[in-house]
């Protein structure tokens, strides 16, 4: 059994069952024969009694792992590659015996123990060549995180036109139109997940997902043809669904609507708490909803003091006047005392009694700037969630 021989054409066959589509890829090919011809030549050595298992060093694969996990082939074609080559090798020395036809008393000698040698150097092998793929694997998600983050937040951070190498680097169209949504998940659904189901339900394709702070993150979705009423309303539906708390920007073109709409969702997170609960909505905040809201809260020193003026003798920190606003608030917002009572969860008596209290002490406010008091106790209810 010529070794030379014997592992080229091991390695041939290897090449046309394993790896088709690098028959145009010299250098891949020769680190695949390089590695046959050392598999092949230090399992000759084991069946010749030249070295045992305990000398066997698998340096010599670890290279062609490497090469393997960068060119992003499948953990399962490495360890086939491993199998098939055994078996070629098997068949090879089950060819040699039978032409030298042994005795049944030279059986054993000959294919018992080489076969035990052979399955076992191949599991020595496996058990470090399979940790050396992993652990490239691993980097190299690593290095492609490491320079999606840092393309998102040069991106971000820069209000210039877009760079080329954006749309690469992060494998997604900054030319679509784009609607990011903020997910502060509860439960244990692992964040790839949400995040593909978001991504289907609109029919749209993810960018890479920023972390935001408390544990929250961005996933920004890129439809070409921009987001029509379905694709809307499919996304609206799921969304309702997810365990936790989502606030959603606006759709926005290129660059710019890529940056507007993740602030926007930012700001929608601000405003949703209570904003939210007071008028009956679920726990996905759109910032179209509270848009008034996050524009008066860009100079938080002016609306508290809208706040006050408006609001006068109920604005303090009274636990009678926290409810009476927020009775106000529901009421308000919900068009009628009885839809505001089934909002809270409160008797309807109760909204009326609060009601009556602001007429009582805001009668011109009442009157005249229903507007102005609505604004104010959104704005309230806001700012009280934040503090």
């Amino acid at each position: 059994m010529r070794p030379a021989t014997l592992a080229a054409a091991i390695a041939a066959g290897i090449a046309r069952e394993v790896y088709p589509e690098r028959g145009e890829d010299p250098a891949f090919r020769s680190l695949l024969q390089s590695c046959v011809r050392e598999n092949v030549e230090a399992i000759l050595d084991l069946w010749a009694g030249r070295t045992t298992l305990e000398d066997v060093s698998p340096d010599h694969a670890l290279g062609f792992a490497r090469a393997t996990a960068e060119a992003r082939i499948p953990l399962s074609a490495l360890e086939r590659t491993y199998w098939l080559g055994a078996g070629r090798l098997w068949d090879a020395w089950v060819e040699e015996v039978t032409v030298a036809a042994p005795g049944p008393e030279d059986l054993q000698a000959l294919v018992g123990e080489p076969g035990r040698l052979l399955f076992a150097y191949v599991d020595r092998v496996l058990g470090v060549v399979v940790p050396c793929y992993e652990a490239t694997r691993a980097s190299m998600v690593r290095r492609v995180d490491d320079l999606r983050r840092a393309v998102l937040d040069e991106l971000l951070a820069d209000d210039g036109p877009a760079d080329p190498r954006w749309d690469t680097t992060l494998g997604y169209r900054l030319g679509a139109e784009h609607l990011a949504v903020l997910v502060e998940p509860e439960g244990r659904v692992p964040r790839e997940t949400l995040a593909a189901r978001i991504a289907e339900a609109a029919g749209a394709t993810a960018t890479t997902v920023r972390d935001e702070e408390d544990g929250a993150w961005v996933l920004w979705l890129g439809r070409p043809d921009g987001f029509a009423d379905e694709p809307m309303g499919r996304l609206r539906a799921h969304l309702a669904t997810i365990a936790g708390s989502v606030a959603v920007g606006e759709p926005g073109g290129g660059v710019d609507g890529f940056r507007r709409s993740r602030v926007q969702a930012l700001l929608a997170r601000r405003v949703r708490r209570v904003v939210v609960e007071a008028t009956g909505d679920t726990c996905t905040c759109w910032y179209a909803d509270v848009r008034l809201e996050a524009l008066l809260l860009r100079d938080e020193g002016q609306a508290r003091n809208f706040v006050a003026e408006e609001l006068g003798p109920l604005a303090g920190e009274d636990p009678h006047d926290v409810r009476v606003r927020r009775s106000l608030l529901a009421w308000l917002s919900c068009g009628s005392q009885a839809a505001a009572a089934a909002a809270l969860g409160v008797h309807e008596n109760t909204v009326r009694q609060h009601v009556r209290r602001a007429e009582s002490v805001l009668p011109a406010v009442l009157a005249h700037r229903r507007t102005e008091l609505l604004v104010a106790l959104r704005l309230d209810a806001v700012l009280q969630s934040t503090e």
